[in-house]
């Protein structure tokens, strides 16, 4: 074995002195470009948690308007009956619909809404809700079969059998135990 001196292993390149050498050589020779990068990067995170904040701040105010609405409709249903109660909660859901559709409370509040029209007995208006509810319940089974069988009722109620049953048929075909 040959022996190595402290003196020669001193005078042997280091790694880790020649790379973070050469990575600082790199930073000044680019340091604008780099600033730049940076700067970019904060302002895309900066957007991104602005962006989330205000979604879920919205998301808050559609949940908060629901619960007022169902609140409401429900202390002038116990006062009144469910016409009157109906007429006067319907603005409110309206615009929880017009100004929050695309949020999950606003979802829940077409549902809602659509329930209550078909309580009232609105079943056109029941049926275009449920149908719109259709379009973004694609994804969960359980919540697209319980909005067929909502249609199904509704159409029932509306005397045209066929569609009533072309839709707790796709319930009876499914996957679904529960609502099947």
């Amino acid at each position: 074995k040959k022996r190595v001196i402290r003196k020669q292993l001193l005078k042997e390149h280091d790694e880790f002195i020649t790379f973070t050498g050469e990575l600082i050589r790199f930073g000044r020779e680019h340091q604008k470009e780099l600033t730049y990068a940076v700067c970019a990067f904060f302002i895309i995170v900066i957007a991104v948690t602005a962006f989330r904040y205000v979604s879920n701040r919205a998301e808050d105010m559609a949940s908060n308007l629901l619960k007022q609405a169902m609140q409401k409709y429900e202390t002038r249903r116990s006062d009144t009956d469910a016409v009157k109660a109906f007429d006067e909660v319907g603005p409110e859901f309206e615009r929880i619909l017009e100004k929050y559709s695309n949020k999950s409370a606003g979802k829940m509040a077409g549902v809602i809404y659509a329930n209550l029209n078909y309580e009232v007995g609105k079943t056109d208006a029941a049926i275009n809700l449920y149908e719109e509810a259709l379009k973004d319940a694609a994804a969960s089974k359980r919540y697209r079969n319980l909005i067929l069988s909502s249609l199904g009722y509704a159409y029932e109620k509306k005397n045209d059998l066929n569609a009533a049953v072309g839709y707790f048929q796709q319930i009876a075909e499914g996957n679904d135990t529960v609502v099947k």
